[in-house]
């Protein structure tokens, strides 16, 4: 077994810079709360790939996998929404502050946080 952490479900590529989008907002506060909502989505991949890998690390992993897909769908739904995030979305914004943000904090339950 390896000590690298599993990225099962991370993109290959690296993620567009956001910087062209926040430089070329008109509306400073859309650009916060962009930056407020992608900085959910990146806490919530975190907490995902910290539980993932933590429970295959385990003596005994969940031998179901059922908590690790979730995780790992879960993670790959949030960099699909951190990659097409506009900041233009307002309503998009929201919706993913809020999604994400919610679901960080149950996995830094999940987590012991």
């Amino acid at each position: 077994m390896t000590n690298a952490p599993d990225l099962t479900g991370m993109p290959d590529e690296p993620v567009p810079p956001m910087l062209t989008q926040r430089l070329h907002a008109e509306d400073p506060a859309a650009t916060v709360a962009y930056d407020i909502a992608i900085e959910a989505i990146n806490q919530a991949i975190g907490c995902c790939t910290a539980l993932i890998d933590r429970e295959l690390k385990k003596p005994q992993p969940d031998q179901s996998h059922i908590r690790v897909d979730e995780w790992r769908t879960s993670r790959g739904e949030a960099v699909a929404t951190r990659r097409t995030l506009q900041v233009y979305d307002t309503e998009a914004v929201e919706q993913a502050t809020r999604r994400y943000s919610e679901l960080a904090q149950q996995l830094e339950k999940v987590f012991g946080l």
